[in-house]
Order: structure tokens, then sequence, then C-alpha cells
């Protein structure tokens, strides 16, 4: 995978707000194979195997999008063994997570998401982004319009990185909603919570939005001798909306969290 979304950027500094930062990608960067790759896709397949319903999805119109996907993989150094309309064996074989949109109309037409940050991605099949973003307090009225145009006019060839973040209660990649994963409430621990990093490339192929995800969860404590960064993140956690922090599942656990990092920043 190319380099990892310096934790800096992500965390420039000041209150919480929706961010829109892009920087160059290359996607036989992205979805080139990584040490660990072995035991992701043993994870990925076991999923598939059990659970295909709850993370895969594709409509009528996918059909002529995963070819050209198929076509694309293969300029991208991605040695598929399947046929270009299997989107579970696509699925199997590639590390990251993969999302398919119409570019004309920024309808999802398929999901092959292993890994989702605490959505279904089922669900959204057939839907545009606008409205898949409805359920992110704040998002599309921050950067809705950015995110709208950036998709609609990105070309094949082009690729750009960014990531997102969350809290989690473990380093457990699969965090679909069905699993019920602890969440972070007033028993937590700060040596229990990791940041989760989500990693998304963009590109385009013929048609389509091509949105590849990796996930990489750091436990939080292992950032605690980066001061900067650490107040940074107390800051943001501060001045985040009610309405974010119910969406991000810390609602719970935020006072406690904040009360944790300020004591190890002050006992230092």
């Amino acid at each position: 995978m190319s380099s990892p979304y310096p934790l800096h950027k992500l965390f420039p500094g000041g209150d919480f707000e929706w961010a829109f930062r892009m920087r160059k990608a290359e996607p036989a960067d992205f979805f080139a194979s990584t040490h660990g790759a072995n035991a992701v896709l043993e994870q990925k397949r076991r999923i598939l195997s059990k659970h295909p319903q709850r993370h895969l999805g594709q409509d009528a119109g996918a059909t002529d999008l995963l070819e050209e996907l198929h076509l694309a993989m293969g300029n991208w150094g991605v040695v598929l063994t399947s046929d270009a309309d299997n989107l579970q064996a696509i699925a199997s074989q590639i590390e990251p997570d993969l999302l398919l949109m119409d570019q004309q109309s920024l309808r999802m037409r398929a999901a092959a998401v292993c890994f989702p940050s605490s959505w279904d991605p089922g669900r959204w099949i057939g839907h545009p982004i606008h409205e898949i973003h409805q359920v992110v307090p704040g998002l599309n009225a921050s950067i809705g319009e950015m995110i709208t145009r950036f998709m609609s006019q990105l070309t094949p060839g082009k690729a750009f990185q960014r990531a997102n973040w969350s809290f989690t209660r473990s380093a457990e990649l699969n965090y679909h909603p069905a699993l019920q994963r602890p969440p972070l409430d007033q028993d937590i621990g700060l040596e229990e919570i990791f940041l989760r990093i989500e990693h998304q490339l963009f590109t385009a192929i013929e048609g389509a939005v091509v949105m590849g995800i990796r996930i990489q969860p750091i436990t939080l404590s292992s950032l605690q001798q980066d001061q900067a960064l650490w107040q940074k993140l107390i800051q943001i956690l501060k001045t985040m909306p009610d309405d974010v922090a119910r969406y991000k599942n810390l609602h719970r656990g935020r006072e406690k969290l904040i009360e944790m990092m300020q004591s190890a920043h002050s006992g230092s």
C-alpha cells in the first residue's frame, strides 16, 4: 500500500470539522499486497463464505462496471483468477474493500466491504452518495458539494487518497453493525482503545468511480509520546458536536476518554 496518511495531516489542529483533504495516489500501490496479506485474505474469504449478504451487494447496472474494474485491476498489476463479473471472487483476492459508483448518477452500483466501519454496505446499493451521507450529521452541509464535484470530475488515470477515523474498543477489522461490537462507554480503559484509520482511495474507470478502503487500527496509548498529536485529539473530542459523537459511537464514553487522555498527558 502507498504510505499511510500522516496523522499530523489527518489531525492538523483546531476544533472538530468535516474535512476534505486529498493527496495524489497510485492505485497500483494501494492495491498491492502487504506483509499481512495472507491473514487479511483468509479473514475476508471466511466472512464472504459465511455472510455474503452482509458484505456484498450489486444492482443490475453493475455488470459492465465490474468488467471495467477487472480490466483496470490488470493495469494496476493485480492478477485476478476469476470471471470479470464475479464480485465475490474479486473481493476474495484483494486486500482492500471496494465500492463502485456510477459516475453520472453517483449511485452505488456494487459493494464488497468485509470490514465496514459500523455501517451496512448492502443497504445502500442503488442510492446516490448524498443520500448515503445523510446519516452523517453535518457532512453534506460542510463538504457534500465538494465530494459530488470531485467524484463527477475524476478521470481514469488519476487517483487520490484520503483518510477517515474513529475510535473503537478493539482492533477487529469487521465492525458490521450486526456484530454488535462492544461500544466505548464509562467502563473503558485507555489500553483497550484503538484509533481506527480508514484509508480511502478514489480513482475512475470507464463509467464509474472506484473507492478502495483499507483499515488500520492503532493502539491509542501508543500515540501518547507525541504530545502535540495527543493534544489535538483531545481538542477534537472536546469540540465534537453531540450528534457526531453519537454517530461515531462515542457518546457514552467520550467524557471518560477525554478524562483519561488529559490525565495521561498531565502524568507524562
